[in-house]
């Protein structure tokens, strides 16, 4: 029996707001929009509250509260019918520009957006990221205190991994994947604040001793490994390893190769690795760069300036995929540090999702880092507050209206039915350079009650192309964008995925109506095929468990 259906939560008290760490906000203020007739004055009694300024065109009042703390101010104003939202009132700051001085020189970072990535994360110093290469120089002033424990030379079997091949590759590597970023030093990385585990595999990098260094690295907490090497043969041992890894929720990237071919070159090319090939400072592909329908993305990889081992204050360029994959290895890095919950498959599909296009020599297009951070939604710690609510299944649901870019319904009607048999088909239709998209923006009713709930799920039940991806998105009233919760790897057969809503985020979701609205938004990159798809949806809907219901 297939339904379409939506469950209503219903709420009595809502926890306490949870708030981007690291943002300041004006002390004691928040922002208060009404629909009609000023701000309640027992609101302003109760919170104690005096107006400082209005904006009344937008009927939005500026209230410096007194007597208990902006969040629970909050609260006692959204529980107001008249109030359309209530909220923190955050200090802007200028776009970030770290204070390294070679900075300029990293053309890179401006192709991929970096800087306006960091406005929005910058990353965390608890994302273990993985080079597997020649070695090290650990005492250079980029990776002062940005070593991890457990760095090991699979070549010798020891815990020495100085660069010792006298080529310097995995210094350099080493420093396009985490290069300490804003210390007044040389260069920066994307990653800005990851940890730096390397694993030493050269002069002896045979496929059993780079399988050893993927394992011991997944083993030891690795988020992201980066493999700057590799030829045309292919190793199952090698690709034990790398599922291995990719089964402990880790993200792997291979260097293509430098050929200027379209021949496989391994690891890059075993599943569950993310194939990277070299672009240009024009954007182009670098013309060594091995590409070609098996490579996913690329990344700049021509005259890369990074860290080497001459000496602890070395720099050099150097050119080459092998530039290129830590270079896409580090916004992973950088995604995982914003959202350390998101899974494997999910920052994969991210980056998959939001590359630019910058030819077919690859599937997807070029990693950009500031479109793949504006898809990470920072995960809200959950304070503890009780929640009370039950769940219930309410009669009918609401009416799904697609987002004009992302395609049209197939069928008359627009009217969601709860009928047996049928699902709601959304037409794909071309998007630019993007592909084929395709989704449904929709809501689900909240009323009050009086029960406590304990989890709250986003649950998706859908078919569409084969090799397209699907992200799931809530719209967060408090900041007016789109925080996404999950991601699915779609197919022509009917898949199910559900994505937790911390209780701590589910007022930031509930709109002045008590709804909460979802967005799917499934793509089909324009490498995969230009034909038009349905995306069929069998069921959407948030679910919970309730104390009285267990």
């Amino acid at each position: 029996m297939v339904k379409l259906r939506t469950i209503a939560l219903i709420l009595a008290a809502l926890p306490v707001c949870g708030y981007a760490s690291g943002t300041q906000y004006a002390p004691n203020e928040i922002l208060v929009k009404y629909k009609t007739g000023g701000v309640p004055l027992m609101r302003k009694i109760v919170t104690g509250g005096t107006t400082v300024s209005t904006m009344k065109e937008i009927k939005v009042e500026r209230i410096r509260v007194s007597g208990m703390t902006p969040e629970r101010a909050i609260q006692v104003f959204r529980a107001d019918h008249n109030v359309v939202y209530a909220e923190r009132n955050p200090l802007r700051q200028l776009d970030y520009v770290p204070n390294d001085p070679r900075l300029g020189e990293q053309y890179g970072m401006d192709r991929v957006q970096a800087r306006a990535a960091w406005d929005i994360s910058k990353g965390s110093s608890s994302t273990i990221m993985c080079v597997i290469d020649t070695g090290v120089r650990l005492d250079h002033e980029e990776f002062v205190g940005r070593i991890a424990p457990g760095c090991y030379d699979w070549s010798d079997n020891d815990g020495d991994v100085t660069d010792d091949t006298g080529s310097g590759h995995g210094t350099h590597t080493s420093g396009i994947a985490v290069a300490a970023t804003d210390n007044g030093k040389g260069v920066a990385s994307v990653c800005f604040n990851g940890q730096l585990l390397h694993m030493k595999i050269f002069p002896n990098a045979y496929a059993s001793t780079s399988a050893s260094a993927m394992i011991d690295a997944a083993n030891k907490g690795a988020r992201v490994i980066s493999m700057s090497y590799g030829s045309s043969a292919p190793s199952q041992v090698e690709q034990d390893a790398v599922n291995y890894a990719w089964g402990k929720g880790v993200i792997l990237f291979a260097a293509a190769g430098n050929n200027g071919d379209t021949v496989k070159h391994y690891p890059a090319a075993l599943d569950n690795v993310i194939a990277v090939a070299a672009t240009n400072s024009a954007d182009q592909r670098a013309d060594f760069s091995t590409y070609g329908d098996w490579v996913h993305i690329a990344a700049p990889g021509e005259n890369i300036l990074s860290t080497f081992f001459g000496s602890s204050t070395d720099y050099v360029y150097e050119s080459g995929t092998s530039m290129a994959c830590p270079f896409a290895a580090s916004v992973a890095g950088l995604m995982i540090g914003r959202n350390p919950s998101l899974t494997n498959q999910e920052v994969r599909d991210i980056i998959f999702s939001t590359c630019d296009y910058v030819g077919d020599f690859v599937i997807h297009g070029r990693v950009n880092a500031y479109s793949c951070i504006q898809q990470v939604s920072q995960p809200l710690p959950y304070d503890g507050t009780p929640v009370s609510a039950q769940v219930a299944v309410v009669g009918g649901v609401s009416e799904g209206t697609q987002l004009g870019s992302y395609g049209s319904l197939a069928a008359a009607g627009a009217a969601v039915k709860s009928v047996d048999g049928m699902m709601y088909n959304v037409k794909s239709v071309s998007r630019n350079r993007l592909g084929a998209t395709a989704g449904v923006d929709t809501y689900v009713y909240v009323a009050p009650d009086a029960a406590d709930l304990l989890t709250a799920t986003i649950n998706i039940s859908a078919k569409s192309a084969d090799r397209s991806s699907a992200l799931v998105f809530l719209y967060n009233n408090s900041t007016g964008s789109w925080d996404q919760f999950g991601s699915m790897s779609m197919s022509s057969q009917l898949k199910a995925s559900s994505f937790s809503i911390p209780l701590s985020a589910l007022p930031h979701y509930l709109n002045g109506s008590n709804m909460i609205r979802i967005m799917v938004r499934n793509v089909l990159s324009v490498r995969m095929g230009t034909q038009a798809y349905t995306l069929s949806i069998d069921q959407l809907n948030v679910s919970g468990t309730s104390k009285s219901s267990i």
